[in-house]
């Protein structure tokens, strides 16, 4: 089961990284630590095979059914992109930003915390309300959405993150759990 409070492993197996991806769709706009609970509930004792799980649910058409069972919400967003993660058959060990940022449902957040998690050394910022709050009311960052932007705006900000965890000399990942934690006990 997915663990929000440690969240980086650079060792997943091939399960887990799966278990990851769909994590994060379905986290989307939601508790971290309830969407866990649901994502390990729907994945029931097929959790060492994920996406060939999602697979057989696909081919007998009970994927939605089985996302309204856990009452996942939002189902169609879910279920079109948990089907474009499993039937799209990609390496997650070598997938790109951009090749996850073409599957439904996955934006460049997801993307990059996929990436971020998954993988030593990459250098992205998973712009989420609490690094948005960190960069509005730390760093004093002007014009700082509350929600997580897109296109240039993400690029920008990411920026902004990425010389701010290197001018601490941190790993951009580990700072961004480090902010996340700190806003939990608020």
């Amino acid at each position: 089961m997915i663990d929000p409070r440690n969240i980086i492993n650079h060792n997943r197996t091939e399960a887990e990284l799966e278990e990851l991806a769909l994590f994060l769709v379905m986290v989307a706009g939601k508790q971290a630590k309830t969407t866990a609970i649901k994502l390990d509930k729907f994945l029931g004792k097929n959790a060492h095979q994920p996406f060939l799980y999602i697979r057989s649910l696909v081919d007998n058409f009970l994927l939605t059914t089985r996302l309204k069972e856990i009452r996942a919400g939002q189902y169609n967003r879910i279920a079109l992109a948990f089907q474009d993660l499993a039937l799209s058959r990609k390496d997650l060990k070598t997938i790109t930003v951009e090749e996850l940022e073409q599957m439904h449902g996955i934006g460049p957040k997801s993307a990059r915390c996929f990436l971020s998690w998954t993988r030593p050394d990459v250098q992205y910022a998973m712009l989420d309300t609490h690094i948005l709050k960190y960069l509005r009311d730390i760093l004093k960052v002007p014009n700082v959405p509350k929600s997580t932007p897109s296109g240039k705006k993400y690029l920008e900000l990411e920026k902004v993150f990425l010389d701010h965890a290197k001018l601490l000399n941190r790993n951009p990942a580990e700072l961004d759990l480090e902010i996340w934690k700190s806003y939990q006990h608020v």
